[in-house]
């Protein structure tokens, strides 16, 4: 299983040149998180600094999660990113299917983040079949104690088995190594990556 470092959760935001540059050298992996206060309680980088971290970063995946309400509207600016996969957060949109139709009506590689409170809605089903990739986040929806979750782990495990499968959310050094040779595909880590980078390239040298 792969790594990819959430620079939303760097320590240094005012030094984001030297903060890629550590991700550029470590990893071969980015993940962003735009995030409008509004599909969840916070904010953390607009479009603009989005593109400037993708054209800056060297790094040969870089993704970029899409925590805003009706993300469709953001197709022309999100074009000029350059992102492998855009991913959007269902769990908060009015008509998901139509939002990832609308991506993949305008040729953006596009997967479905999926929360917990995704699993017991009708739409689940459709909306697997039209995203390869998924991002399965493994904290509870706007739980800012970022708590990981054995059930949505679980979840990631079996869904990985047909899918390819990011889990983001509260993910160890421990969590990590537990997983590291099951099928799912990258684990984003931002806290475990930044809090203490003395420890991270140490654990990435194992």
């Amino acid at each position: 299983m792969k790594i990819s470092p959430s620079i939303a959760s760097s320590l240094d935001l005012l030094n984001l040149e030297k903060e890629i540059e550590f991700i550029d050298k470590h990893f071969d992996s980015i993940h962003l998180d735009i995030e409008d206060g509004v599909a969840v309680n916070s904010i953390s980088f607009g479009f603009k600094f989005a593109k400037a971290i993708c054209e800056k970063s060297v790094s040969k995946e870089k993704t970029v999660h899409l925590e805003v309400m009706n993300p469709s509207r953001y197709i022309e600016t999100i074009k000029n990113i350059k992102a492998d996969i855009i991913f959007i957060q269902v769990d908060v949109q009015e008509n998901p299917i139509d939002e990832i139709i609308k991506f993949k009506e305008n040729n953006i590689k596009v997967g479905v983040n999926i929360s917990n409170l995704d699993l017991n809605r009708e739409y689940l089903p459709r909306v697997l079949e039209l995203s390869d990739d998924v991002l399965v986040n493994t904290t509870h929806h706007d739980d800012f104690k970022q708590i990981c979750d054995p059930e949505m782990i679980d979840f990631a495990k079996k869904l990985s088995k047909t899918k390819k499968v990011w889990i983001d959310g509260g993910i160890t050094w421990d969590i990590y190594s537990s997983l590291k040779e099951s099928d799912i595909y990258e684990a984003i880590m931002g806290r475990a990556i930044f809090f203490d980078k003395d420890k991270t390239i140490k654990k990435i040298a194992e």
